[in-house]
């Protein structure tokens, strides 16, 4: 069988999405290993690229996904169905699976400082933005530990509530 060489720009794209990937695992070690949480699957994705990593374990999953394009980075807790991380449903008619730290943060801690969350402006190189991912992530292990570790537990109670709140935000933003 002939093997197909890649171009440059694949190489570079594998190299990038393994980079995040081992980025997250190491940051997110502390709250992988309180939670029993184990990689299930990782993604990484064409057009403007985005990457995701789902952890989980027998009652709750972690997913962090980072779009190159927009600099975006989203730490979500889920509850399983049929035992698995569901893929992001947009629809006002059904229950959402996953929501975002910060959404988490809203509710349970409203007087945490989100901006130390949020990844800087442009303009960075690949090595800086992957540095600040990095320590973006530790910063998540802190807000998961202090309100997070109860949905990763397996208690979903407040997820109506953030159901409310983030299919409210995505109406606003004309997403739904």
């Amino acid at each position: 069988m002939k093997k197909v060489k890649k171009g440059k720009r694949q190489q570079q794209s594998e190299k990038r999405a393994a980079t995040f990937f081992r980025i997250v695992e190491e940051n997110l070690a502390p709250v992988l290993n309180e939670y029993g949480l184990r990689r299930t699957s990782v993604e990484d994705g064409p057009g403007y690229t985005y990457y995701i990593i789902v952890f989980q374990n027998d009652h709750a999953g972690l997913k962090v996904t980072f779009e190159w394009r927009d600099k975006y980075l989203a730490v979500q807790l889920c509850r399983l169905v049929d035992g698995k991380v569901q893929r992001d449903e947009v629809s006002r008619d059904s229950e959402w699976t996953c929501f975002h730290v910060l959404d988490l943060l809203t509710v349970n801690a409203p007087d945490y400082d989100q901006n130390s969350l949020l990844l800087p402006e442009e303009g960075k190189t690949e090595e800086a933005i992957m540095d600040e991912i990095g320590q973006s992530l530790e910063k998540y292990v802190d807000a998961i530990r202090s309100i997070g570790g109860d949905v990763l537990r397996g208690d979903f109670s407040i997820f109506p509530q953030l159901d409310r709140i983030a299919k409210q935000r995505a109406i606003a933003r004309g997403a739904l």
